[in-house]
């Protein structure tokens, strides 16, 4: 395994063809090819060369372009999710869903709505199958795959499940407002920027009602933009 080797080789790019070949050869004893590029190595050097690179360069690779057919095959699964009605159907297309894992197609975001949807009135026993523990898992589920286009599928996740009836500010800001923060930590003015557009919306519709707390939530993050300008 990778994580056994130690990198006394004085030459770095000696070391990083060894790696490169351990990889390589352990990718496609499984039958698969991924062939990996010095820079990844380098990079999974540079931070601290943490013990799993497998997981590593896969999770910092950027995201999943799926093919024509997948792109067939995932939006039957968003129309299957909207007509199902059983805990049991759900499961499974919870399952297939994630068969797309680090994919940011369109058709992603609307499976993600469609299951909190179904989630939200789910009387079940399952605690896998509530709605607090796929909020959680879909966003660990692809925030993993680290990329800017990741990121602002994200944020366009984000929003579109705020222009639902399922949340209001205090539910959004108990499942969402740690993601939240780590997107504006990206420190990108094109991301912040994208991410306001969810604090717009929700300016729009203070009624007078909300914790002051969650008010408050929602004008600092409005006021980031007028901070950096």
């Amino acid at each position: 395994m990778v994580k056994h080797i130690r990198w006394h080789l004085k030459d770095q790019h000696q070391g990083r063809k060894l790696v490169k070949f351990h990889y390589t050869f352990f990718v496609e004893k499984w039958g698969e090819k991924m062939n990996v590029s010095d820079q990844e190595v380098a990079r999974w050097q540079s931070n601290g060369s943490p013990s799993n690179i497998f997981n590593y360069i896969q999770n910092q690779r950027k995201t999943r372009i799926l093919c024509h057919q997948e792109e067939i095959d995932l939006e039957m699964i968003v129309k299957k999710i909207k007509k199902e009605k059983t805990e049991t159907g759900l499961r499974q297309n919870i399952w297939l869903i994630q068969k797309y894992n680090g994919s940011t197609s369109p058709d992603m975001i609307q499976a993600y709505v469609a299951m909190l949807e179904k989630l939200e009135g789910l009387e079940t026993s399952c605690q896998d199958m509530t709605l607090e523990s796929y909020c959680s898992q879909m966003i660990e589920s692809q925030i993993e795959y680290r990329s800017d286009t990741m990121d602002f599928f994200i944020a366009d996740l984000l929003k579109e499940l705020w222009k639902t009836e399922i949340f209001n500010i205090s539910s959004f800001y108990f499942h969402f407002s740690s993601t939240i923060r780590t997107l504006f930590e990206r420190d990108s003015r094109a991301l912040n920027l994208h991410l306001r557009q969810i604090f717009v919306m929700m300016n729009d519709e203070l009624d007078g009602t909300e914790e002051p707390e969650r008010v408050s939530w929602v004008k600092e993050n409005l006021a980031k933009k007028e901070r950096e300008d």
